[in-house]
């Protein structure tokens, strides 16, 4: 994210504290650049010229010269030595607010020296300054905001404050995680982070907020927003799915397989069409969503959709093209396992032989067994929650009522066997270890929960990461949905994404 044109710092290793009082007229041998080293880009010329130009905003006049009125007070205009450019009214207020120290009077600070006096925007109220590494503008109804260089990037594609974004009404600022930036406008915001520096407005912003912006299922957005080929849907791609709007339907997510799925049948213009819900849980449990002209099921398209080989494990095709999406190779194949906390490194990505991964096999399972007649109060596994209503409670998993439509294991085999084992197979692990290392990681090391007293239960989650123990990367990550009961502590069921979106 850093496209500066100026170095940040150079000013602060070149322009020492005290500048000394400013010369009233050239002085050969005695102005300030004769002393000092001039930043990048600054001519001598320049630089004197704007020694002059302060003095005479101080009121300092060479001797036997009449005094002069100072100038500043008058305008509110005031230069920076050494660019000889005045920055004025609010926009020189929030320059000098920015400053981590100072150069004599002028402000040090990422924006670096002033490019341009005060211009008037196209709308004739606006104001702005351009400084080496971005811009101050001002409105009346938004007051003086700094615009990053990567951030006027996104904000020039999008047509400037006359665009869908209008001015800003912030400064950038970080979103709480250490990775990502922000800057909000009017009527939209700009993201930068590893998907990139993009725009996000409109609906498609309201959805997204809706669910738990950047730390929800979604991530980062990874575009601006596009519109469809018809001409009438609008859409944002985001690190980990899509948001599609159209004026009939609003603003829906599209996630995981589901999202494959959709995209091999032609997204929007296929036998789908757009989408007019979220994903959710049909009344058996298992993964569904409304789309205009058909309802996808999950467990159609999968079994639809088939196998191949791919790096040498049989997978299923959905899951190959989301592997591909996320540039994972057949040759990375051997390489990948399923780990629940991978040890992070300063460029996001963990070190090699530190994974807490899954040993087992589908021979020995994490769970008791569950016959046909065995009774289904039998409890074949337990944790003690760490969140929620459910901190301190032993949670039970137990078999559940045989016809598999409700709760427990019996449900979760029912309903939900075929996803964990597509996402298993890419290990050539059993189910349930995959299924069980997530739920252990939920319970004990949440990374979100939602309670919804509609149903009286807790929906609790965390990321499993597939991991490339070669290369020491993240090829992918889930967000399993694992829901509790709160009445009686009971695993309801548990399923391998949605990061509880839909409880």
């Amino acid at each position: 994210m850093n496209k500066n044109t100026v170095d940040n710092h150079e000013l602060e290793r070149t322009l020492p504290a005290d500048l000394g009082a400013p010369q009233p007229v050239i002085n050969p041998g005695k102005m300030r650049s004769d002393r000092i080293p001039l930043p990048t880009g600054v001519t001598k010329h320049e630089a004197d010229q704007a020694e002059v130009q302060e003095a005479r905003e101080q009121g300092i006049t060479a001797p036997g010269q009449p005094p002069i009125i100072r100038t500043f007070a008058a305008d509110n205009c005031r230069t920076y030595w050494p660019s000889s450019f005045q920055v004025c009214g609010a926009i020189r207020a929030k320059y000098e607010s920015m400053a981590v120290t100072w150069a004599g009077q002028t402000p040090v600070s990422f924006l670096g020296l002033p490019k341009s006096n005060e211009l008037t925007n196209p709308d004739g109220v606006g104001k702005r300054t351009e400084f080496d590494n971005g811009f101050i503008y001002w409105h009346p109804d938004t007051g003086a905001w700094s615009v990053t260089t990567h951030n006027s990037i996104v904000w020039a594609r999008n047509g400037w404050e006359l665009g869908r974004l209008g001015y800003p009404t912030s400064d950038e600022i970080g979103t709480g995680d250490g990775v990502g930036r922000k800057q909000y406008f009017q009527r939209g915001r700009i993201y930068g982070s590893l998907s990139g520096v993009v725009s996000i407005e409109g609906k498609i912003l309201e959805k997204w907020v809706e669910t738990g912006e950047e730390r929800g299922p979604l991530g980062y957005p990874a575009t601006d927003e596009e519109g469809t080929p018809d001409g009438v849907g609008r859409y944002n791609r985001f690190a980990l799915g899509m948001i599609y709007w159209h004026p009939s339907y609003g603003a829906h997510t599209i996630l995981d397989l589901i999202l494959e799925a959709w995209s091999i049948s032609g997204y929007e213009r296929g036998r789908f069409g757009y989408p007019v819900s979220d994903a959710y849980n049909d009344e058996f449990g298992g993964p569904v969503q409304d789309f205009e002209h058909q309802v996808l099921v999950l467990e159609n398209e999968l079994d639809a959709a088939g196998t191949s080989m791919f790096g040498g494990k049989q997978l299923n095709n959905l899951l190959i093209q989301s592997l591909q999406r996320r540039f994972v190779a057949e040759a990375d194949i051997a390489n990948l396992t399923w780990s629940r906390n991978p040890v992070w490194s300063p460029n996001d990505s963990p070190n090699i032989g530190t994974f807490a991964s899954i040993s087992r096999t589908e021979s020995i399972p994490p769970w008791a067994a569950c016959g046909f007649t065995t009774s289904e109060d039998k409890v074949i596994k337990s944790w003690t929650g760490n969140y929620g209503v459910h901190r301190g409670h032993k949670i039970d998993l137990k078999c559940g009522p045989r016809d598999g439509q409700t709760s427990g294991f019996r449900h979760i085999k029912r309903r939900h066997m075929k996803e964990w084992q597509t996402l298993a197979a890419i290990e050539g692990i059993g189910w349930m270890d995959l299924a069980d290392m997530s739920m252990t990681k939920a319970f004990t090391d949440a990374d979100y929960w939602k309670n919804s007293q509609e149903r009286n239960s807790t929906c609790y989650s965390a990321q499993v990461y597939l991991v490339d123990k070669v290369r020491g990367t993240i090829a992918m990550t889930i967000d399993p949905s694992s829901i509790v009961s709160d009445s009686n502590d009971l695993v309801v069921t548990s399923f391998p994404g949605g990061k509880c979106h839909t409880h």
